[in-house]
């Protein structure tokens, strides 16, 4: 059961970072369509948006693949260590454990980061500078504004809680595979602390931005709370009228 996870634990950890740097990509591309193309068709059609769904999710899982096979349990000083001991036998010579992290984090960390900077940069600028006459004057027209901000700002407050919550941690573990006879002890230690804090930060702050900026989240959210309470008070009723009789 360890040993099992042993490699189910960081493979489940790197599918969900996989999918959330590709899932922001898609959504950017989305939104940078709508605001730049505002005339053309909806680049996220329901069946498109399926199939992107799907994609993200194989890929994810297939990219993840070595570090789940290479993950293994060992004692050392009897305690029980969970790490890639065994990544020859998953990848041969040909690639190195610091290769791969290297490529895993420039294809779905570094590029994302800068290209989500670029998209959102262009898509703020673009709605700066839309000025459609008497549109602003009306109701719609600032009730639109107000939406494209929120919308705006929720997008690039997650974009940087992507960007901060992740670089630091694949920086690190890329400094340590290539770098590793160099580092002392104390930064391994340290290092390891950042990892960790940072990934369930970027867990824990997602939900609480679309809480801040999204009415129709907060108004989901309202429902299952209330869903739950009216199932807890049937519930009580219930055991109440069998305890009555």
């Amino acid at each position: 059961m360890a040993n099992f996870t042993c490699k189910l634990t960081p493979y489940l950890a790197d599918v969900s970072l996989l999918v959330s740097a590709q899932s922001l990509v898609v959504i950017a591309v989305d939104r940078f369509v709508a605001v730049v193309f505002p005339l053309r068709v909806s680049f996220l059609t329901s069946k498109r948006c399926l199939l992107c769904i799907v994609s993200i999710w194989i890929v994810s899982m297939l990219v993840a693949i070595p570090h789940l096979l290479a993950n293994k349990l060992f004692e050392f000083d009897g305690k029980f260590i969970c790490l890639p001991i065994s990544w020859k036998d998953v990848l041969g010579d040909g690639i190195s454990m610091a290769d791969y992290y290297l490529g895993l984090a420039t294809l779905f960390i570094y590029f994302p980061s800068v290209f989500l900077t670029i998209i959102y940069t262009t898509i703020f600028t673009k709605l700066n500078s839309q000025k459609i006459p008497g549109e602003r004057s009306t109701h719609s027209g600032r009730q639109r504004s107000k939406q494209n901000r929120n919308v705006l700002r929720m997008a690039v407050a997650i974009v940087l809680t992507f960007i901060l919550c992740q670089l630091p941690g694949s920086i690190i573990v890329v400094l340590f595979l290539h770098k590793a006879n160099s580092l002392n002890c104390a930064f391994l230690a340290y290092s390891s602390i950042v990892i960790l804090a940072t990934l369930f930060v970027y867990s824990a702050v997602n939900p609480c931005i679309c809480l801040v900026f999204s009415g129709n989240y907060r108004e989901g959210l309202r429902k299952v709370l209330r869903s739950i309470c009216v199932m807890k008070a049937m519930k009580y009723s219930n055991n109440s009228k069998r305890s009555a009789t």
